[in-house]
């Protein structure tokens, strides 16, 4: 009897756990055979799918063409967005984790997203203050010019002074524009108007007068910047670069802090709507104490309106000054923001070809014994570089000349051998004329070579520069891009918008066409010497992306689409990789996202 209890007992249990045993067995085969058809996913969607509970996003996006400028997963699906940074990029099927009731989605419907654009040279306040005037950059020659100035005059009968920003070097000879030009539109009432590369001023003959410059003032800072004089001495009405264009501009109306915000709030839409997210501004030139500028975009940014992130410079062009104490007072005096960064130097080591103050290694071609000149002669360049790098400060330079470049390299080979625990990082603006014995230098330095693709086309600026000035040989050193590219030098976009050649625009998707080309983006010019030195797509949105913010010293915050770094993207109605390069301009950013929020949206 207690033996039949017992294998009772026996039985009782087995039948109680049989079919729990067979529902586990079949739950492992079946897990096993899931596994086992899964494709296979990318890392952070395998992370996801073990971790229980994830923090819902804000946004997620799916179906899209995501172009990430990361090395290690170029594309991508998907992509989450929590807070201000991004939390998830891999396929649909994993980023349907991060969906919570209060998440935004997004059917891309196969677009193309990036990283937002970073703009490595450009001039935001200073092209908010010009705007605001006659707009002469979209004329073709003189003639249109003075036809608008006429009208523009005519139509302001209350203006004081009349303001314009645009006329081409290439419009006149070598002595450059007269005032009696303008004096025959107005006579009574200042008009001064900026060359398209803002390296110099047409004026009349009243705006030298109410600025008192006559035949003895002395030049503001020969031989970079000065009044063209006639041979008797008389002011023409030319005046170059900006230490003497200051000395005019600021007795007839300075750029105050109110006048450069009005332009400013309005040119800000236009910059996320053309996908750009972080824009380095070069210096607030215009501004006669530049901690100015940094205030009136602090007055932007706590009003809601600013909609990309802005890293400041202090703008240095006076040989004579103490620089760096200049630089550290304007740091101070400007905290960072959560969207405004001040971690540049910006050094003016010479000016533009139009006024020969450039310095080169060749002699000018209209002037046999000229070759130019720089702002710093090589002690005073290799003292304030070396400073700037004890003190770990980034420094970005404008340097037009083989000649200026040569100097420059020589400072910054100096200053590392002096400190090479430095932490700076360096970059070059325009990169202009570059003497092929200088390309390894750069990238033993590990300078960032910037490139302003409107520069480099076949237009009447830069046929006029080449064909009077410097003569057509010297296109063979102009803007090696890909030679520069290939020695594994970094290389960044900046439009230098307003400033030009001839075509002024802010448009990184242009800048990009214009790189890959070097011809007009009609492709109508022939393509531009040396035809070899042109960048490839992959290496055209590097640049224009993570290769800006390492200039920045912030590839770990932006630059690519990763997790953990700042939501900063755009989206573009065409993928870039599946249309002729021609047409690249004509793609359309459909919605930029900056720091979290979308602040652009095509309607």
């Amino acid at each position: 009897m207690k033996h039949f209890k017992i294998w009772s007992l026996l039985l009782v249990l087995f039948i109680v756990l049989l079919p729990i045993g067979l529902v586990s067995c079949n739950s492992n085969k079946d897990k096993s055979a899931t596994e086992e058809a899964a494709p296979e996913t990318p890392k952070e969607a395998a992370d996801v799918s073990a971790v229980p509970e994830v923090e819902k996003a804000n946004y997620v996006f799916t179906n899209g063409k995501v172009y990430t400028v990361n090395p290690s997963e170029e594309w991508a699906q998907a992509v989450a967005v929590t807070g201000n940074k991004i939390s998830y990029v891999g396929d649909d099927k994993g980023a349907q984790a991060y969906v919570g009731l209060d998440t935004k989605s997004i059917d891309l419907g196969g677009k193309m997203m990036l990283p937002g654009f970073i703009e490595s040279h450009m001039h935001p306040t200073v092209g908010a203050a010009m705007a605001q005037g006659l707009w002469l950059a979209d004329m073709r020659n003189k003639d249109e010019a003075i036809a608008a100035i006429k009208e523009y005059v005519k139509a302001n009968p209350d203006k004081q002074a009349f303001f314009g920003f645009g006329w081409k070097s290439f419009w006149f000879d070598s002595d450059g524009p007269t005032k009696e030009e303008l004096d025959a539109i107005e006579s009574e009432r200042p008009i001064y108007l900026f060359e398209v590369s803002v390296h110099s001023a047409w004026v009349n003959s009243k705006a030298l007068e109410v600025a008192g410059i006559t035949k003895d003032t002395p030049d503001t800072q020969p031989p970079f910047s000065y009044y063209k004089r006639t041979k008797e001495g008389l002011p023409t009405g030319w005046v170059v670069e900006l230490p003497a264009q200051f000395e005019v501009l600021n007795k007839i109306q300075p750029f105050t802090s109110e006048y450069v915000e009005a332009g400013l709030r309005d040119w800000i839409k236009e910059f996320s709507a053309a996908g750009l997210t972080t824009i380095f501004d070069p210096g607030y030139v215009f501004l006669q104490d530049q901690k100015i500028g940094y205030q009136l975009m602090k007055r932007i940014e706590d009003s809601g309106d600013l909609t990309v992130r802005i890293f400041q410079s202090f703008y240095a062009n006076k040989p004579k000054a103490d620089e760096i104490k200049s630089y550290t007072e304007l740091k101070k005096a400007s905290p960072e923001t959560p969207l405004i960064k001040h971690n540049m130097l910006k050094i003016n080591v010479d000016g533009v070809v139009e006024s020969h103050s450039i310095y080169v290694l060749a002699p000018y071609k209209d002037k046999p014994d000229s070759y130019g000149s720089t702002i710093y002669n090589q002690e005073q360049l290799d003292r304030l570089v070396t400073e700037a790098v004890k003190r770990n400060i980034n420094v970005h330079f404008h340097a037009m000349g083989d000649g200026s470049l040569s100097r420059l390299l020589t400072a910054l080979e100096n200053a590392k051998e002096t400190h090479p625990e430095s932490t700076s990082r360096f970059s070059l603006a325009h990169t202009f004329l570059v003497d092929p014995k200088d390309h390894k230098r750069i990238k033993d330095i590990d300078l960032v070579t910037s490139y302003s693709g409107n520069f480099y086309t076949s237009d009447p600026n830069v046929l006029d520069i080449f064909g009077r000035i410097l003569g057509e040989d010297r296109l063979e050193i102009l803007a090696p891009m890909k030679s520069i590219h290939e020695l594994g030098a970094r290389t960044s976009l900046g439009t230098d918008w307003p400033a030009s050649g001839d075509i002024s625009t802010h448009k990184t998707l242009d800048n990009i066409q214009y790189v890959m080309t070097r011809q007009d983006l009609e492709g109508k010019t022939p393509v531009l010497a040396p035809a070899k030195e042109t960048m490839d797509l992959e290496q055209a949105l590097a640049a224009a992306t993570i290769n800006g913010a390492y200039t920045l010293g912030m590839e770990n915050e932006l630059g690519s689409i990763e997790v953990g770094k700042l939501a900063d993207l755009i989206v573009l109605d065409k993928n870039l990789f599946d249309i002729p390069v021609k047409d690249i301009h004509k793609a359309k950013v459909v919605m930029t996202m900056m720091d979290g929020n979308v602040v652009h949206e095509e309607k």
